[in-house]
């Protein structure tokens, strides 16, 4: 109230007029709706292991499984920015019906989206006990099992997280918050019926496959719209970049024996030369992509460089 009392004096508004178009709201009532129910459902989802490893378990085990909770869910950092650039992305093109833009920024998407979440799930995975030891303690090694578990859903839970804008911006919503929904039930239930046995590692296996019903349901309803991928091979070449990834970076993480630091950095920088020559030659990564990155870093340096002198001086 205050900023539209200042923006009225200074006058930037001068007047608020507001007409209401009754088809409109029901349609934003609606729409609105949905999205509240899916976001709730997403909520709990994400909420509803953690509350019940508390009713069914002591809070040191909570605590275990939280930090590997943590841990497999930094494999969202991507997705999550991309997802809700997409939405406008996709709503602006559909408005237009431009369904080649879409289909275009959907697969340009997956496969970005993919790659990272391959690259830092897979890593996580393998490092998982050095990666533990360092960031929460020794105390937290015992987590290594259940982050394992979560990430093989947070992986794909990363790549659905791109999905999902476009079946919301292009009149699928009300079917993607029932996949939602049943995910979440499905967590419940599960979850009650695994943590007393198994604590934090049946937490993980219900999460997990609760992460697995939002992705079938998601893919087999964008299998049922208008949109697909410009790229017919995609799917079978990010298949093949993950099952060589997947044996290639396990076996050089057996091989190699060091201190946690020193094989996370060994692993880590190994990991992501052999990840990009499995890239480039399957066609997942172009060589122009990578120039063009490598153009817009160097020019952001200069820049940075340049307003540090500047201030400097």
């Amino acid at each position: 109230m205050y900023g539209i009392l200042l923006s009225n004096k200074i006058g930037g508004i001068s007047s608020i007029n507001i007409n209401i178009n009754r088809q409109h709201m029901d349609k934003l009532l609606r729409y609105g709706s949905l999205q509240a129910v899916g976001g709730i459902a997403a909520m709990l989802l994400y909420k509803t292991d953690i509350i019940l490893m508390g009713t069914f378990t002591n809070s040191e085990s909570v605590a275990v499984y939280k930090s590997a909770l943590l841990s497999a869910e930094l494999v969202w950092v991507i997705p999550s920015a991309i997802q809700v650039v997409l939405l406008q992305n996709i709503s602006f093109n559909y408005s237009s019906n431009n369904l080649q833009r879409i289909n275009e920024s959907l697969t340009k998407s997956i496969r970005y989206v993919s790659i990272f979440v391959f690259l830092t799930g897979v890593g996580i995975f393998f490092l998982s006990n050095e990666f533990l030891h360092l960031y929460f303690g020794p105390n937290y090694v015992s987590a290594s099992m259940p982050m394992r578990i979560l990430l093989l859903g947070t992986i794909l839970l990363g790549i659905t997280r791109v999905i999902s804008p476009a079946l919301q911006a292009t009149g699928w919503i009300k079917h993607s918050q029932v996949g939602s929904v049943l995910a979440l039930v499905v967590n419940i239930v599960l979850n009650i019926l695994l943590i007393p046995e198994y604590g934090a590692t049946g937490a993980a296996i219900g999460t997990s496959i609760s992460y697995l019903v939002i992705f079938v349901s998601n893919t087999t309803i964008f299998y049922f719209t208008d949109m697909n991928l410009s790229d017919r091979k995609l799917v079978p070449k990010l298949i093949v970049a993950f099952l060589l990834f997947f044996m290639l970076l396990g076996g050089l993480n057996s091989a190699l024996q060091l201190p946690p630091f020193y094989k996370i950095i060994a692993i880590a920088s190994s990991g992501f030369l052999l990840f990009m020559a499995i890239l480039i030659p399957l066609g997942l990564i172009k060589r122009s992509e990578i120039e063009s990155a490598y153009s817009k870093a160097m020019i952001y340096i200069t820049n940075v460089v340049d307003s540090s002198n500047v201030v400097t001086r």
